[in-house]
């Protein structure tokens, strides 16, 4: 564990060490890491996506709020700057933000094209289990044996349609793709923050391009 421990930090330490400077986005960030530095890579897929789901959700309501009426108490002006761009931003389903934020400019096309295999490969098909868009038509080796009657037989199975293996499939699957696909959204994310809020985390970003 201390070996493979070690080896995982490397390879998110500066995500690890450096925040975005939006607070609602840090315990995902920071979980995530942990995540993926103790090995538990199908958990790391899942709040990689809830992580890109509420950042674009953030970003939406930010760059489409409300400028309040300064006279107002402070709660009331944050809340009234809010509310409307929340209400209409908080149920929309990822392959819509990822559109909507496309053409707002806060994601180029090539982000958005990501995103969206992104949406289908880890978002729909881990949080729905679907074996079928996570692996498509991709085969494995199997061996079945009947020992009563000394038979064996080999072919090649689509890993989708065999229930037997599909728990071991989706691990090696996340085991594979959380640490690159954590990485994606996480620079993403590094990407469009300036452009929402000006001038934030620059001692971040500073550390990052270290």
């Amino acid at each position: 564990w201390a070996e493979s421990a070690g080896t995982h930090f490397l390879a998110v330490q500066q995500q690890t060490q450096n925040g975005y400077g939006l607070y609602e986005l840090e315990t995902l960030r920071a979980e995530t890491c942990y995540c993926i530095i103790h090995g538990q890579f199908q958990a790391a897929v899942c709040l990689t996506n809830v992580l890109l789901e509420l950042f674009l959700k953030r970003m939406l309501i930010h760059t489409s709020r409300h400028i309040p009426d300064s006279s107002e108490p402070p709660l009331t002006r944050y809340k009234n700057s809010m509310s409307a761009a929340t209400v209409k931003y908080i149920g929309k389903h990822l392959n819509d933000t990822i559109n909507i934020a496309r053409k707002q400019g806060l994601i180029s096309k090539d982000a958005a094209k990501t995103l969206h295999e992104y949406r289908a490969r880890f978002r729909n098909a881990f949080f729905h289990a679907d074996l079928q868009a996570m692996f498509g038509d991709q085969t494995t080796p199997v061996t079945g044996a009947d020992m009563g009657k000394c038979e064996v037989e080999q072919d090649n199975i689509p890993i989708y349609s065999l229930p037997l293996i599909w728990g071991e499939a989706m691990w090696q699957n996340a085991s594979a793709n959380a640490i690159p696909y954590f990485i994606e959204v996480d620079g993403l994310i590094r990407e469009t923050l300036p452009k929402v809020f000006p001038g934030i985390n620059e001692d971040q970003t500073e550390n990052m391009n270290e």
